[in-house]
Formats: C-alpha cells, sequence, structure tokens
C-alpha cells in the first residue's frame, strides 16, 4: 500500500527524516507538496473559515493542514487503490510500522479509517474488538483522539470525504476523529491498539 507523506517544500529535512526511518521496509513512498498556510491569501482563508460550523475561526495554519491532508485524499481516490496509509511528516514509527503497510487484509471490512497514531492522551475505545493484527487491536474509537499524524484510509473513505468536505472546513484531527463532528462518524473510525506511531 502507499504511504503517502505530507510534507513543506520549505522544510525538506522532515521528509528526509520520515525517509531514514523506514529504510529498508521497502516501502512505497510517495511525497505530498503540503498546502502552505504562509501563501495562503486572505480570500482563500476567509473562504474556508466561512466553512467552519464547530471550531471557527480556524488559523491559517490549520486550514493549509485540512486542504494538505484533503489533497492526500484526492490522490488516493485517483490511484484506484483500495487502501492508503497518510502520514504527517514529523511522526515517529515503530520498529514494526513496515509489516502493517505491506498488505491490507487485516484491515476490517466494516470501517474506512484506522487511526495508527497516538497522541498520548487517554482516550475511549469499545472493549470489544473486531480482530487483530501483527499482535494489535483493532478497537473502535468513541472519544476524541486528537492528532493526524498517521492514519490509514480507504479509497472509499477519501471519496466520502472529499465530497463532504466540499463545504466542511475543521481542523483536521476534529474531522477524522471527534465524535462531536458530523464528519467522523460516517467513517466509523479504529484505533489500532497499541498505536504504531506518535
Amino acid at each position: 500500500m502507499i504511504c503517502y507523506v505530507i510534507n513543506l517544500d520549505r522544510i525538506p529535512s522532515r521528509f528526509e527524516h520520515f525517509l531514514k526511518q523506514v529504510d529498508g521496509g521497502e516501502l512505497q513512498v510517495v511525497r505530498v507538496s503540503a498546502v502552505d498556510g504562509l501563501q495562503l491569501s486572505d480570500a482563500e482563508i476567509e473562504y474556508w473559515q466561512k466553512r467552519s460550523r464547530v471550531w471557527s475561526p480556524l488559523t491559517d495554519a490549520e486550514i493549509a493542514c485540512f486542504l494538505s491532508h484533503r489533497k492526500t485524499w484526492g490522490m488516493i481516490v485517483e490511484s484506484g487503490a483500495d487502501w492508503a496509509f497518510v502520514a504527517e511528516d514529523d511522526i515517529h514509527v515503530s520498529q514494526d510500522f513496515h509489516t502493517f503497510l505491506r498488505q491490507s487484509d487485516w484491515l476490517p471490512t466494516q470501517t474506512d479509517l484506522v487511526k495508527a497514531e497516538t497522541s498520548g492522551a487517554r482516550v475511549e475505545m469499545a472493549l470489544s474488538n473486531p480482530g487483530r493484527a501483527y499482535g494489535h487491536k483493532l478497537r473502535r474509537l468513541i472519544s476524541v483522539h486528537t492528532g493526524s499524524g498517521g492514519y490509514f484510509i480507504s479509497r472509499n473513505g477519501a471519496a466520502t470525504l472529499l465530497k463532504m468536505t466540499d463545504e466542511i472546513c475543521e481542523p483536521v484531527d476534529r474531522l477524522l476523529f471527534a465524535p462531536d463532528i458530523p464528519v467522523s462518524g460516517r467513517l466509523n473510525a479504529y484505533q489500532l491498539d497499541p498505536a504504531i506511531c506518535i
């Protein structure tokens, strides 16, 4: 499966650091040129701020992060692949990280989104789990789990998010992993336990 890494053009060292972490893992890595908040016009910022229903007013950095993930979802849809992994360039990965990206048959069929990251905060997850993968449990997320540094997403999930975010703009981690935002409920998010990146 393709690993899409979101990286600002002006900070190439972060992408280089990510590549060093996964060196030898035989991963297919695609760099996504991130939207730079410093380059957004006032009109663009105003346009997306008006589409925030919950966390307004959004900063230019929050909007740029949202747009960078949205750009990545479009690339996933265009790829035609069933699943992909989305990473922000500052994550640190576990030693078994690459194992999860070699195939997608371990991913639950009843969801389109699996959070692979932890923010280190306490979160509520369902007691039951639909399966295991390489010694890790898969649990349905019940509470907010901030951070969008690393997650698995299906092509269907990416297409759903693209359509829904035509008129919605929120911090991307809240959009994906917070029950107070309607979009997150459409994708039935799961959590890898323990996580494989931070």
